[in-house]
């Protein structure tokens, strides 16, 4: 027994098939991840490394060298490069094409490798960081800048509070601060007090270490009580910094910290700047984790600053977006989302907002979906009536909402390439089940009944569709086969593609029969009279065809001939990219300084 028959004989079980495709596919569509890029592997691995103050000569045989030595016999290495920079040494290490399992445990090899050197130089400022290069999650969602006038303090007070309420939204996974500087006290010796004291720098370091203290003293028993004894010695306000004693004299007179030098709570060197239209701000780079959501998380991102930003500071458009707010919290019982309470003068900034791109992109999708289903019932209503536009209609929701339920069983998100293949092959969804129908109408205009025409027209061209359909999966399928970091980001495209097709073909074979032998009706004669202005186009295209057919040989080689040189020309005409581009509403520009400059000197450069 065929599929076609199988579902015109059940047609409750299509119906079920149907409507399960469809909610698993809505369900995939809510929970499914969205990003610009899929998660890729690139099995590499970075180990950075700060040596300030050094030299690029120093930097390679002191650090470089020496983490290369001990990391080379970690298994399954396929190249290891190393740049060694003023003061920074950087080495990425990749490895073989490998399972997640065994790319964890060399990973772990390496951080276990580099923290058995134990001969660094003591100036490093931290141990090496060993980090994999995650494409997909460390691909920057938004950055939110801060700026307005705050004095230092006030705007680090602002970061702070904004990169604990941002960190605690569901997806977030990391969060990036440019522009900041932590708080440091600095004890600064006066030399010529120090040698009047005859004192040397190391009895400084030495009275402030032991003084600044937390020490446990053990346990105190009383009766049958025990308390924790702790000597709490650490200091907790600069004035305490300052009247540390460091020696006394003969005659019993202390000599104190202030004595000798000058106590300042000030902030660390600035290592990074951060500006924003001339002015110094703070900027928080989100990152979100493998399976969050783009377009959630940057709209709780959005809600939290809303009220600082520039649209949020004016009167009608803070109106107008507590209106929807409200509308929406109604609508979905939600709770008002949490303000933070900044100091005034605060302006927040929202800038490289990943989701314009991906809302666009979604929004070309929904586009060309609702315009093909426009015209494919339009065709179908003018050459076969409502009930048969409808049926084919009904295959693009079915097939697409079906491929989203396969991309979260294997893992994918909704995606730049996944929607790629969404939009390459939304036009051909509907072919399948235009051939299908239209040969089922011709047997239902010859007489027979509905469920007879579904059976033997779906039956008739099985083959032809099938054909037609295995020969697109069969351009799609050589991309699947692509390795490295290129063949992960372009494997989504050719799979959803061939998803979309597969998941079309079920719904002609396995659903479409069921519906046209329960809804479709014989076509009256009022329906084959309104067909006589085709009739009238189909006479005079059999006459051209006939006269086509007269001169066969030449039209067939006149049309191989313009089609070779045309090709041709084309092919050497035309430019050739692996991707076409984009234009984007913003560029970067990257300046590469003198390696004698400093920062302030670079920012001068900057500004200009």
């Amino acid at each position: 027994m065929s599929i076609p028959k199988i579902s015109v004989s059940n047609p409750v079980l299509s119906n079920l098939l149907m409507i399960m495709i469809i909610a698993l596919g809505v369900y995939a569509w809510v929970t499914l991840p969205r990003d610009l890029i899929p998660e890729i592997i690139t099995y590499t691995v970075r180990i950075g490394t700060l040596y300030p103050g050094a030299s690029a000569e120093e930097v390679e045989k002191l650090v470089t060298v020496r983490i290369e030595e001990e990391i080379e016999n970690v298994d399954q290495i396929d190249l290891i490069t190393s740049s060694s920079s003023e003061g920074r040494s950087e080495i990425l290490v990749r490895f073989e094409e490998i399972n997640d399992r065994d790319f964890d445990k060399r990973i772990q090899d390496l951080r276990n490798a580099v923290d058995r050197i134990k001969d660094l130089p003591a100036q490093i400022l931290d141990d090496p960081e060993v980090t994999d290069l995650d494409i997909g999650s460390g691909f920057p969602m938004i950055t939110v800048t801060i700026a307005g006038v705050l004095t230092e303090r006030q705007m680090k007070s602002v970061a702070e509070k904004l990169e604990k309420r941002i960190s605690s939204i569901k997806g977030v996974s990391n969060i990036r601060i440019a522009g900041i500087r932590e708080r440091e006290i600095w004890v600064e010796v006066d030399p010529d007090r120090l040698k009047a004291y005859n004192l040397v720098a190391d009895q400084v370091t030495l009275a402030l270490s032991q003084r600044n203290l937390n020490l446990p003293a053990g346990m105190l028993e009383v009766g049958t009580s025990e308390f924790l004894v702790r000597t709490m010695g650490e200091f907790q306000q600069i004035e305490e910094i300052a009247e540390t004693i460091i020696k006394v004299n003969p005659s019993g007179t202390p000599v104190r910290v202030k004595d000798i030098a000058t106590v300042k709570d000030t902030y660390e060197e600035a290592r990074t700047l951060s500006r924003i239209n001339g002015q110094s701000s703070i900027s928080l780079t989100v990152q979100k984790k493998i399976d969050g959501n783009s377009i959630k998380i940057i709209d709780q991102i959005r809600k939290i600053v809303y009220p600082y930003t520039i649209d949020g500071k004016n009167p009608a458009s803070v109106e107008k977006k507590a209106k929807e707010s409200r509308f929406l919290r109604t609508l979905f019982n939600q709770q008002t989302p949490e303000v933070i309470d900044l100091p005034p003068g605060t302006e927040i900034f929202v800038v490289n907002d990943s989701s314009v791109i991906l809302r666009e992109r979604l929004g070309i999708l929904q586009n060309n979906a609702l315009f093909g289903l426009i015209l494919v019932v339009f065709f179908l209503w003018l050459f076969m009536g409502t009930r048969n536009a409808l049926f084919a209609a009904l295959g693009i929701p079915v097939a697409i909402l079906g491929t989203f339920w396969i991309l979260k069983q294997i893992g994918s998100s909704i995606n730049g390439p996944s929607l790629l293949g969404l939009i390459l092959v939304i036009g051909i969804v509907v072919d399948d089940a235009i051939v299908v129908i239209e040969n089922v109408f011709r047997h239902i205009e010859e007489g027979m009944t509905p469920a007879e025409a579904a059976v033997v027209g779906a039956e008739e061209v099985t083959w032809p569709v099938l054909s037609a359909s295995l020969t697109t999966v069969a351009a799609f399928s050589p991309l699947i086969l692509m390795s490295g970091v290129p063949g992960q980001f372009m494997r989504i495209v050719p799979i959803t593609g061939v998803v979309v097709i597969l998941a079309s073909l079920l719904e002609v074979f396995a659903i479409l029969p069921a519906h046209i032998a329960e809804w479709g009706k014989p076509q009256s004669k009022a329906e084959n009279r309104q067909q006589s202005w085709f009739a009238v186009m189909q006479q005079r295209y059999v006459s051209i065809l006939d006269r086509i057919l007269s001169l066969r040989y030449l039209v067939v080689i006149m049309v191989m001939l313009f089609t070779v040189v045309f090709s041709y020309l084309a092919f050497i005409i035309l430019p050739k990219e692996l991707f076409p581009g984009e234009e984007f509403p913003q560029f970067y520009i990257k300046v590469d300084m003198p390696t004698a400059f400093g920062i302030e000197e670079t920012t001068q450069v900057m500004e200009k």
